[in-house]
């Protein structure tokens, strides 16, 4: 009688330890509960325009500080990039913007708002779109 006591009451203690892991809010592993930031973004870009691609960058908006820049690229015509992957601090929005060679400003694309997978394809009608994968 003694030991199924014992087992009962080990059952009953491995049950609410059980519930109680199940109801825990992971958050995001930083020990506060909540799931704020930093949101991990992957993106692709494939080219089907005519002009190479040499600059991206991610940023909140026009003048704003890039989240992620890169000046060495050379995507040509057909071509398709590696995947860049990057944070951002929180789901918001957050413009893509290219550079053709030699010209001065940046072509302002489509926006991304969360984390994610992207496959931006830069078109020949000098269109682009950007699609969450």
């Amino acid at each position: 009688m003694k030991n199924t006591i014992k087992f009962l009451g080990i059952i009953v203690l491995a049950t609410v330890i059980g519930f109680s892991m199940a109801a825990c809010d992971e958050g995001d592993g930083d020990g506060n509960g909540d799931d704020s930031g930093p949101y991990t973004i992957g993106l692709t870009i494939k080219n089907e325009n005519t002009d190479e691609i040499a600059e991206i960058k991610v940023d909140t908006g026009s003048g704003s500080e890039p989240l992620f820049e890169r000046t060495d690229l050379s995507i040509g015509t057909g071509q398709t990039s590696e995947k860049f992957t990057f944070s951002i601090p929180e789901e918001g929005t957050y413009f893509f913007r290219y550079r053709l060679p030699g010209v001065g400003t940046y072509s302002t694309s489509e926006y991304i708002s969360s984390s994610g997978n992207y496959l931006l394809t830069h078109k020949a009608n000098n269109n682009t779109t950007i699609v969450k994968q």
